[in-house]
């Protein structure tokens, strides 16, 4: 997930900025890792993760997922970048 956060440096600066992680408090402690102390921390709700895409277009079927499985095997054989 994507977290929006405003947080102060060491030098009291604030900075706003977005950070990924698993959880808040993973956000968070990856912030102090950056010696960050954080202000506050929200989900941004403009990230999309794959509970908002299964909500949002439905599940993708077993013979959709062969298929691009598939495909995606055959064009790294063919060593597309």
């Amino acid at each position: 997930m994507r977290f929006r956060y405003a947080a102060r440096d060491g030098s009291g600066k604030m900075i706003r900025g977005t950070v990924d992680a698993v959880d808040v408090k993973s956000a968070a402690g990856v912030l102090k890792e950056r010696k960050m102390l954080p202000i506050s921390l929200d989900q941004d709700s403009k990230s999309m993760n794959l509970a908002n895409f299964t909500v949002k277009w439905g599940r993708i079927s077993v013979s959709d997922m062969a298929n691009f499985t598939r495909q995606l095997s055959t064009m790294i054989t063919a060593g597309l970048p």
